[in-house]
């Protein structure tokens, strides 16, 4: 099996909107905020994460809506891992 090369990026997101994946291959959301998060409509509570992941090579096209409701600090965390040559 062919070993592949990867690096990580990771964004810190305090305001609501579109969180695109930039072509990763995985994709972290991480709430570390008091608030609530919702990305695509799924809710994230303090502490817990959603991934989005592909296999081996694959590449992820997709946009993302990221949401913060009820009282409370909005932080959330997005983690990309992206292939490179």
């Amino acid at each position: 099996m062919k070993k592949q090369n990867y690096r990580v990026e990771t964004e810190p997101i305090s305001t609501p909107g579109v969180i695109d994946s930039k072509d990763s291959n995985e994709i972290i959301f991480i709430n570390k905020g008091t608030q609530a998060a919702e990305v695509d409509g799924f809710p994230l509570a303090t502490n817990e994460f959603i991934t989005d992941g592909g296999n081996e090579g694959e590449i992820n096209k997709t946009k993302y809506r990221v949401t913060f409701t009820g009282p409370g600090n909005p932080r959330l965390f997005v983690r990309r891992k992206f292939y490179i040559e």
